[in-house]
């Protein structure tokens, strides 16, 4: 490969992860649907607070991408739990995209479990039936947020730097 082709490859691969990074702040900065965005404009912060501002950028967790990679790496801790007190037998015929499928269910059960209850926390615009329906989409968008970053983490994995 001659060293053109390769400064190409790598800045592809570099304009690819930037784009990943950017998508990833925009879906950060993305309120949730009908979340009280005004109710969270409050300057005092807690040591909680801050802790988790450094740990997932999202303050008070309204964010399309809220519930982070956290459900993926939750599920995979489970998993290989779980295939650890399987025999040696069993863990030879356990293929590694098998393993992964039930990652992935298991990161989806995560997912749900997490939104629904992290939305009970969240002050949102709309009371009422209104709410039941504004927190039933809004766990939604934070379980495709998930979905989303697994997918980006994948992407980036394979075609960034």
């Amino acid at each position: 490969m001659t060293v053109n082709k390769r400064e190409n490859l790598l800045r592809s691969k570099f304009l690819f992860t930037v784009m990943v990074a950017l998508a990833y702040l925009l879906g950060k900065g993305l309120p949730l649907y009908m979340v009280d965005v005004e109710a969270y404009m409050n300057p005092t912060l807690s040591a909680e607070d801050l802790l988790v501002q450094t740990i997932s950028g999202d303050i008070y967790q309204c964010s399309v991408l809220a519930l982070g990679i956290s459900p993926y790496m939750i599920a995979s801790i489970m998993v290989q739990m779980l295939l650890a007190f399987r025999s040696p037998e069993a863990k030879k015929r356990t293929s590694p995209s098998k393993v992964k499928k039930l990652t992935l269910g298991v990161m989806l059960i995560i997912s749900v479990t997490m939104a629904f209850v992290q939305v009970q926390e969240l002050q949102f615009r709309v009371t009422g039936q209104e709410l039941l329906c504004a927190k039933a989409v809004a766990a939604l968008e934070m379980i495709a947020g998930a979905v989303l970053i697994l997918h980006m983490i994948s992407r980036i994995q394979k075609y960034g730097v």
